[in-house]
This record gives C-alpha cells, structure tokens and sequence, in this order.
C-alpha cells in the first residue's frame, strides 16, 4: 500500500476509466427513468391522485434504479409501510406527506428533512401507541433519504447527495479511516451519521468539500448529483488500498 494524499486518491478515482464509464451508464440510467416519475409526483402534490397511485409508479422495475444500487429495497419497503400502515384511510398523513413534498428542491432539503423527522416520530410513536410494533414503522433516521430521494426526482440537476443509508455509514468508515476529515460538528453515532436537521444535512454535505477543492473538474466529469455517491462507491471499494497522508 502506498501513502497518497487526499488530492492523488481523487485523482486516481477520476482516471479509474473503466469505472467512469459505468458511473455515466448508471447515471444514464437515472435520467431515463426521470420523464416517468415526474409527472406521477407531481399529480400527487397537486392533489390529482393517491399516494397509492403515486408509489404504484414508483415502484414499477423500470423505474426502480435506487432499488439495486446498495440500498436493498428499503425506499420501497418503506413506500409499502407507509400506505399500509400510516395511510390506510387517516387522509390527515396523507395530506401531511402531500405538504412535506410541496416546494422541495435542494435549496428546501435540509428543513424538509428537518420536517420529515418531526413527521416521522409523531407517527411512529401515535402508531405504537395503536399497537403497531416498531418493525412495521418507518425510523425517522430515514428522512434524510426519504427526502433527498424525492428531491432529486423533483429537481434533478440539484447538487445533494441521496443520503441513503449505504451512503451515510460508508462515510462514517471513510471518515474514521481518514480518507475524509471532518472539521464539522457533526460526529457519527456509532456506525451511522444520524441526519435531524437542516444544519446536520449541511455539514454532512460538507464532508465532501475536501475532495471537490482536491479535484475541482469532478463536478464537471460526474453529474452534479451524484459525484459524492459515486466518489463514496469507489473509495468503499478501494479502501484497503489508500492510505492517507497528512
């Protein structure tokens, strides 16, 4: 193993061409589905249909590349949850995710999933309180990734990062591996980084400043985003190969 900086390490990602090119296929796969979701999410915020309706367009397979990419299901065992056990026929949930999807776009992120936190708790603990065990609820952790998943969809060449939860954990081992310093507030708790509020997703967001002022072209050679996620991929599977120097 060969000590490298912060700066050769992203460098070495970028001119990883075989791996550019499958980031490009998997983005490119992305942008496809965009033209179908988009209508289906917005005829819901406009209260046109159902959250059913919603998530039956969702969770079509040819819409469903967030499915395969590390995330194991999860968005869409937690679409299920949701219109099994939270709608139901309580309209009141429904129109209180309708108003949480209102307005969202990457600049509104951080304060929606501030907001989705909120929601999720109430509910969680309302339903616990009906019966419902806990496995059958939707953490309020998730609204970190709840809410950058939709707001990608809705505003697709924003610069986020979907925080899903592949994402957040494998920041914390880059983190405590070095390979990302953390001179923000926000520390792991124990193998996750846990995303409250509006502060909290901008400082994580910040975690990646290091290697965009390493390799400034990155933001240019990767859709805007995607390039922490597919930086985060990369540096998962490379990991025991870099070591960082100071």
């Amino acid at each position: 193993m060969i000590t490298q900086t912060l700066a050769e390490i992203t460098h070495r990602f970028l001119n990883d061409h075989a791996n550019m090119e499958k980031l490009e296929q998997s983005a490119a796969r992305r942008a496809q589905t965009i033209p179908n979701i988009q209508p289906a999410l917005h005829e819901f915020i406009q209260g046109y249909s159902t959250f059913a309706q919603m998530s039956a367009v969702l969770t079509m397979p040819q819409n469903g590349w967030y499915i395969g990419e590390n995330n194991s299901g999860y968005f869409n065992i937690s679409l299920w949850k949701f219109a099994k056990n939270y709608i139901g026929n309580n309209n009141e949930t429904s129109e209180q995710f309708r108003t949480l999807l209102q307005d969202l776009n990457v600049r509104t992120l951080g304060q929606k999933i501030e907001q989705c936190y909120t929601f999720l708790l109430q509910e969680k603990n309302r339903l616990q309180d009906t019966g419902l065990r806990v496995h059958s609820t939707i953490s309020p952790i998730s609204s970190a990734f709840i809410m950058s998943q939709f707001a990608h969809w809705l505003d697709p060449q924003g610069e986020l990062l979907i925080s899903t939860q592949y994402v957040r954990k494998s920041t914390v081992t880059l983190v405590r591996g070095n390979l990302l310093p953390n001179h923000t507030e926000l520390k792991p708790r124990g193998s996750d980084f846990i995303i409250r509020t509006s502060a909290q997703y901008d400082a994580f967001l910040s975690l990646f400043d290091a290697v965009r002022d390493a390799a400034p072209q990155i933001t240019s050679l990767l859709p805007l985003p995607y390039w922490r996620e597919y930086f985060i991929w990369w540096a998962m599977d490379h990991r025991k190969e870099l070591i960082i120097s100071r």
